[in-house]
């Protein structure tokens, strides 16, 4: 159990550390443009090397993972991510810090990559919440200390990436100090022994013995976790959904989702204050915020992760997601950025929890390294297209644009689970 739990607060980490580049970019961006006299949409070379290196790396995850353990490509990703941030940090002209930008997509694909698929394939989907909830502190925090490295006397955005990347420096070298090198880990068993922190609840069986996981089986080594198992004991029998075109909507979902949370956390500020005319320091408070709600939003389903399903929480997400956009079309009030990350935070950890009820087993790492690369696409293609929308037609766009994005992910959703229920 003790190794278990170790394992996680390296996982827990590494993903706290991934939340720092997210958060921080909508608040630099105005000044790094200022700085590199570059149009407002030029973030979209940003957007398009950064995803195009993420994906690549996230859609390669199934052959990586067959050579490294995934634990351990989230671990080396978070030391790539150390030289993206330092890169930021001193970087000499646009073209210089592109440079980097495609070294961060390839650190934050192997992170987010590695460990979505290593706790999706042993753990449950409040873990994967809580997972996602470090995430969100990262986000979080990263807009404040930015904002102050923008406003205080001396400083300047480029003081911002320094400190993340010291931060995240500090973080890899505990996370790495944390994993273990073993073959084995010990676990909390039912009666019968099975490894019950390393199921997903939706998987065990009730046994005769008396124990939660009806298959009488040893304890499973993290060595054998990191291999797709074609039947594992605790999936025998049940029905999965079949098809290229039904992986092709998983994977199409997170493609919307991926272009309206990251034209919210991207462009948000950008509207508040080219747009509705607020100060830097009030604008720099909606990112953190919106963060911080994604987090709250996440901690939520941990907590009543055992009494709805994941499937109930991406609906309720999508709708609330909706209900807070509509509201920023009339007013510029917090609670309206507040609604929008609240609902989106069940959303993509409760989706690639969704993966292992919806599809076999072994196709686990394979599809939730499509579904983060096509996220990286929708940031790519759909954030980038945001950027041209508000330069050349109106900033205003941004929040009906969006509004579509959620729609369209949700609709997918739907489908999908429409085809378990006839599958």
């Amino acid at each position: 159990m003790k190794r278990t739990y170790v394992i996680l607060a390296a996982i827990f980490l590494g993903f706290f550390a991934l939340g720092l580049p997210d958060g921080a970019f909508g608040v630099a961006w105005p000044y790094i443009r200022q700085e590199y006299n570059v149009p407002l949409e030029r973030a979209g070379f940003i957007f398009v090397v950064h995803s195009i290196f993420y994906a690549l790396t996230t859609s390669c995850l199934g052959v990586i993972s067959r050579y490294i353990k995934e634990e351990k490509v989230g671990s080396i990703g978070l030391f790539v991510m150390v030289l993206g941030l330092l890169g930021f940090a001193f970087a000499s002209s646009f073209f210089v810090h592109i440079l980097f930008v495609a070294l961060m997509g390839t650190g934050m694909g192997l992170v987010d990559g590695g460990f979505n698929a290593f706790v999706a394939k042993h753990y449950s989907g409040r873990v994967m919440n809580l997972l996602h909830c470090f995430w969100g502190v990262g986000a979080m925090v990263s807009p404040l200390i930015m904002t102050y490295a923008i406003v205080a006397d001396g400083f300047t955005w480029r003081i911002g990436y320094g400190a993340l990347a010291v931060l995240v420096t500090v973080i890899a070298v505990f996370a790495r100090m944390l994993s273990p090198d073993g073959e084995g880990a010990a676990c909390p068993s039912s009666a019968n022994g099975t490894c019950l922190a390393l199921v997903p609840p939706a998987h065990r069986k009730k046994s005769t013995s008396g124990g939660s996981c009806g298959n009488r089986s040893r304890q499973i080594p993290l060595a054998e976790l990191g291999q797709a198992a074609p039947s594992p004991p605790y999936t025998r029998g049940r029905i999965f959904l079949k098809g290229k075109w039904n992986e092709f909507m998983a994977v199409l979902m997170f493609f919307f989702y991926g272009g309206a949370e990251y034209g919210i956390s991207f462009w948000v500020v950008s509207v508040l204050t080219e747009s509705r005319g607020m100060s830097t320091d009030a604008a720099g408070i909606y990112p953190a915020a919106f963060y911080g709600a994604m987090m709250a939003g996440r901690l939520l389903f941990v907590f009543f992760g055992t009494t709805v399903r994941d499937v109930t929480a991406v609906r309720f997400g999508i709708v609330l997601s909706i209900v807070g956009l509509v509201s920023f079309l009339f007013t510029t009030n917090i609670f309206g950025i507040l609604l929008i990350g609240f609902g989106f935070g069940p959303v993509i950890p409760c989706a690639v929890s969704e993966v292992t009820r919806r599809f076999e087993p072994a196709s686990t790492s394979r599809l939730v390294g499509y579904q983060f690369a096509a996220l990286g696409g929708g940031v790519a293609i759909l954030a980038t297209g945001l950027g041209w929308l508000l330069s050349n037609v109106s900033l205003e766009i941004l929040f009906p644009a969006v509004i579509g994005l959620v729609v369209a992910a949700g609709v997918l959703n739907e489908i999908l689970e429409k085809r378990m229920l006839y599958e």
